[in-house]
């Protein structure tokens, strides 16, 4: 049976509690010695927890081993918790591990942002330019339709020139297949 908030609003517990538990799991996480707490403190917490005016002896009786007998349900709670706790942490331990891995291996013009197979087509883009039939067969659009956005300065594609040609930059090239791959697929 685990400790709920039924438990506390019978035990007629102060609104701080959760500030008497924090403490506890603070102390105990943090490694400190719980034998040196102050235990006059803790008596008078835990009396001024237990102890209504006007309660007959017996149920102060009762109140108190409510509250033994739910210590073992709190350590079993807790333990849950660390449990828990340490598994995320790990979790989260190695993604963040895997994501620097990717970041410390990330191709020009890349960030740790992007999904992999963005990655993947930067990866592939070995010239600094592409000309527009390159381009169209690397992007799967037709050269029309890429000069179009290029005359019209849209999707961010820039055109350098050299002689008689023209050619995409491979910057635009990225940040074109950027866009597009994330308004199909979202970004992840």
């Amino acid at each position: 049976m685990e400790i709920d908030e039924k438990f506390w609003r019978e035990f007629n517990a102060p609104a701080e509690y959760n500030e008497f538990l924090i403490a506890i799991v603070t102390r105990v996480i943090t490694g400190e010695d719980l034998t040196k707490i102050d235990k006059d403190k803790l008596f008078k917490l835990i009396f001024t927890m237990a102890f209504t005016n006007g309660m007959t002896p017996d149920d102060f009786k009762i109140k108190i081993r409510k509250f033994r007998q739910s210590i073992p349900n709190f350590l079993t709670t807790l333990d849950t918790v660390l449990n828990d706790v340490q598994a995320n942490g790990l979790q989260m331990y190695t993604r963040q591990n895997s994501m620097l891995l990717k970041a410390t291996n990330l191709p020009s013009l890349a960030n740790s942002f992007d999904p992999d197979p963005v990655i993947e087509f930067i990866r592939s883009l070995q010239k600094d330019s592409y000309s527009f039939l390159e381009a169209e067969t690397l992007l799967g659009i037709t050269r029309q339709t890429l000069r179009k956005y290029t005359d019209e300065g849209t999707h961010g594609l820039v055109v350098l020139r050299r002689k008689k040609s023209d050619y995409l930059t491979r910057e635009s090239i990225v940040n074109f297949y950027r866009e597009r791959y994330i308004n199909d697929y979202g970004s992840l």
